[in-house]
């Protein structure tokens, strides 16, 4: 929707144009400025304010939201939860068990010749012996301060004697590239220091 709006109010600052110039100046500039006006006086006035997490990739910054359409548009978005699938489309065989602490949905979804488990599910058997390991930097607990079953199963994991981490250059975003709340989503990839997925494969011939 964001291009057909900029070309039906550039068409209506246009026909302004033949009829009171002023006026159309005036409109196109509350127009080209309209974030920025969103922005900084309210958050100068102290009515509203910016959350800390907010940057330049974002629609709550003084942007232009066109420039932030077309970067987005032309350059595309590095996904985290794409580069996770990717990578286990790359790398691991059907059959096998990946225990996703966060993000297992798109795991089950995009890759249904692997096993899935982790995430929401709940507690995990003591017994499972996961071929792979996606560890997560942001830690989840519950209303009640207890931690998510997966993470609570892969810190009683002995990743340092059973498994290898595989070297991977993708940044871990928690959420992804969301496209639910325009305040959240990020139009731009983030610059470095990043720090990178972490992901654990079993050694070969461990039980």
């Amino acid at each position: 929707m964001t291009p057909l709006c900029a070309i039906i109010l550039g068409f209506c600052v246009r026909r302004l144009w033949s009829f009171f110039r002023t006026a159309a100046v005036v409109l196109f500039l509350l127009l080209a400025l309209t974030n920025w006006l969103n922005v900084i006086p309210m958050e100068c006035l102290g009515l509203v304010n910016r959350p800390w997490k907010t940057d330049c990739r974002m629609l709550d910054y003084p942007n232009s939201p066109m420039r932030l359409f077309l970067t987005e548009l032309l350059c595309g978005y590095p996904d985290v939860n794409g580069a996770i699938v990717r990578f286990f489309r790359t790398h691991a065989r059907p059959g096998q068990t990946v225990l996703a602490e966060y993000g297992d949905l798109p795991l089950q979804f995009y890759l249904p010749d692997l096993r899935v488990i982790g995430g929401l599910q709940g507690t995990i058997a003591a017994d499972e012996k996961p071929d792979w390991v996606l560890i997560r930097r942001s830690v989840r607990i519950n209303r009640d301060r207890v931690l998510f079953g997966s993470r609570a199963f892969t810190e009683a994991l002995d990743l340092a004697g059973a498994y290898e981490r595989v070297p991977v250059d993708m940044p871990d975003e928690t959420f992804g590239n969301r496209t639910d709340d325009p305040n959240h989503h990020h139009f731009m990839p983030m610059g470095p220091p990043q720090k990178p997925l972490e992901i654990w494969r079993r050694k070969e011939g461990r039980p």
